[in-house]
């Protein structure tokens, strides 16, 4: 090869360089990111990415960063600080909440509102949140087991989503094969990991994804490209049917069968695993000296501040009112000797008085989706009171 010919390589080399690093620090600067939140996890199926931050924007706005211990929360020590009262949140997007900053979340109001309550005895609230979006409650217990134990909690807090996690424990509701699930064995449970031998999740396992994923968490344009290659390939052909409309108080991804009593052999299953999945959470935090406790947070009809909305979607539903899985839960904690605090009711009552949306973003719809600001506000404003008005954050005793 010509010495010119090869001068003239390097130099488009150089140039290619000069461009990628030029284009790198200009979306950088811009402030745009696609970053990947989640990597594959061998207990849960998947888990929160220590380090991965950026801007969230599909409901609210929000610039998200994963703590170094895999949290969305601020950098917490594993060993719990003298005269500290530590508490642990468990839950999904819900809690997790990337549609707000993450002290406007309900556990970082929670903590706030904590530090006036005279149950505390001069201990300083810690509230961690352990949220993952997408998890239901067997994975939320896989998670206390593997994680939470390790910071020592002295109170651990079930954010239980009714309108999707019930769901989320049954397979033959879910279908998703890359996570686990407990199966009804006799009059008991199994525990089902054959997840961890799907093709997906070996592959997200292996070193070469690995190394790709963290590739992706570091550059920009990689993420830009994996953004527009996703969005092209989930995009629907031109010839697609418009969508059906959807009756007012329907959303996404939430069930409106959990606001009766359970009609399929299905759901009754998913309501069984769903409650021994939450004695099971309970046991093992009584084992482990701390206490336990359930907070059922709402969804956009249950709260909805157009009364005459809420009554045509329970007629539609043909259900008795929007409460069911609130008095199911609660009703089971009483049995199993658990406190639990039905947020939707308080909220409902707080929308019909003051007409405000708990649920929603101006660019998605108000009513809608997951709690905003307001919404996170009242929630841990409430869920303040009630643990230290019920003694709570006081130690364990049998």
């Amino acid at each position: 090869m010509q010495k010119s010919t090869v001068a003239s390589l390097a130099l488009l080399g150089c140039s290619v360089l000069v461009t990628i690093f030029f284009l790198e620090i200009a979306l950088r600067l811009a402030g745009i990111s696609y970053p990947l939140f989640t990597k594959a996890d061998e207990w849960s199926g998947f888990a929160l990415r220590p380090g991965a931050a950026g801007w969230v924007q599909e409901e609210g706005s929000a610039y998200v960063r994963i703590n170094s211990r895999g949290m969305r929360d601020k950098e917490r020590s594993l060993e719990k600080p003298e005269n500290t009262y530590r508490i642990a949140v468990l839950g999904d997007s819900y809690t997790e909440a990337r549609q707000v900053d993450q002290a406007k979340t309900y556990p970082a109001i929670l903590e706030q509102q904590l530090a006036a309550c005279p149950a505390l005895s001069g201990q300083k609230p810690e509230v961690l949140n352990f949220g993952v979006s997408g998890f239901g409650t067997t994975q939320e217990l896989l998670q206390l087991r593997e994680k939470v134990w390790d910071f020592q909690p002295d109170l651990v807090l079930l954010g239980f989503t009714t309108g999707n996690d019930i769901r989320n424990n049954s397979f033959a509701l879910e279908g998703n094969q890359e996570k686990p699930y407990f199966h009804l064995q006799g009059s008991g449970l199994a525990l089902d990991l054959s997840f961890r031998d799907s093709p997906g999740i070996k592959r997200q396992l292996s070193i070469s994804s690995r190394a790709l994923q963290w590739t992706l968490s570091h550059s920009r344009i990689l993420q830009l490209a994996n953004k527009a290659k996703r969005s092209l390939t989930t995009k629907a052909p031109a010839t697609a049917p418009a969508p059906a409309p959807t009756a007012p108080g329907m959303e996404a991804g939430i069930d409106a069968e959990m606001y009766r009593e359970p009609q399929t052999p299905a759901w009754k299953e998913a309501w069984i695993i769903t409650e021994q999945v939450l004695g099971m959470m309970h046991q093992e935090t009584k084992a482990h000296g701390a206490r336990f406790a359930v907070a059922t947070l709402s969804n956009g009809i249950q709260v909805q501040p157009d009364s005459a909305v809420r009554k045509q979607f329970q007629e539609q539903l043909g259900a008795s009112d929007l409460f069911y899985p609130e008095r199911r839960i609660e009703g089971f904690g009483m049995q199993n000797g658990f406190p639990v605090l039905t947020l939707a009711p308080l909220l409902q009552r707080q929308a019909d008085e003051k007409k405000i949306f708990f649920h929603g973003f101006p660019k998605v719809g108000m009513g809608t989706g997951h709690w905003n600001e307001n919404g996170h506000e009242a929630a841990g404003t409430m869920l303040a009171a009630f643990l230290c008005e019920k003694g709570l954050v006081t130690p364990y005793k049998e």
